[in-house]
């Protein structure tokens, strides 16, 4: 989907492993709502919610593996099946920590999904370092092959264009929400309000919060910005 950073890698990885010439099933919340037993789950107890999700994709990956077959999971998707490969975008606990978000009962069963799927990988494969050390320093000190794979840029997509601007454009693309600086990008729109030359464009997913950006006629917020027009939103500022 079209909702942030772990779903264009998997987007791409898709691309990337079909062009292969291997066959590539994708295991998405669509993909379990058509399985039988996630139908039998939605029957029951309606909704199939995350951590339901979790169990129901273990258990296909375990009832339909065959011999052949490479296992490919991000984060704590799959955490109860073993993986060949799980993609780290960072840890659930250490984003928790960082932002000094409330830790509650949900954020334990996160943590304890995120620490299963670790110990369950043969080879983890991280966007950063930073992500290591933290599944070094908060979930085992099992020793474990571990590779960075620094995320790139597909350049058929994003390339400069010439954009001429009267005013100086601040840019921020993201969720408008605390664990992504929502008080500082607040206090960015307010502080510019009243200078001269300057202007704030905000793209993102979905209108959270929104209203708090309400009365500030220099900021432009910009809701459902898509890959097909995102290098636009790009190319139409001078600070990102």
């Amino acid at each position: 989907s079209n909702a942030g950073g772990v779903e264009k890698v998997c987007f791409y990885l898709n691309q990337i492993i079909s062009k292969k010439g291997y066959n590539v099933i994708v295991i998405d919340k669509e993909f379990i709502q058509n399985y039988s037993l996630g139908k039998l789950y939605a029957k029951v107890f309606g909704k199939i919610h995350m951590v339901a999700f979790t169990f129901l994709a273990s258990l296909y990956v375990k009832n339909h593996k065959r011999k052949n077959d490479i296992l490919i999971a991000h984060g704590f998707n799959a955490p109860f099946s073993k993986i060949d490969y799980l993609f780290l975008h960072g840890t659930m606990k250490g984003f928790s920590i960082k932002t000094n978000a409330p830790i509650n009962s949900k954020n334990k069963v996160l943590f304890y999904l995120e620490k299963k799927a670790v110990l369950n990988a043969e080879k983890i494969l991280a966007v950063s370092q930073n992500a290591i050390d933290e599944v070094k320093k908060y979930y085992t000190n099992i020793t474990k092959n571990y590779y960075v794979v620094n995320n790139g840029v597909d350049t058929s997509v994003f390339y400069p264009t010439n954009e001429n601007r009267k005013e100086i454009t601040i840019l921020y693309c993201g969720r408008l929400d605390e664990g992504k600086g929502l008080a500082d990008l607040l206090q960015l729109a307010k502080d510019i309000e009243n200078k001269e030359g300057y202007r704030f464009c905000i793209a993102c997913n979905n209108p959270n919060n929104m209203n708090l950006f309400e009365g500030l006629s220099k900021t432009e917020i910009n809701v459902g910005v898509t890959i097909n027009n995102i290098n636009e939103f790009y190319n139409s500022g001078d600070v990102l």
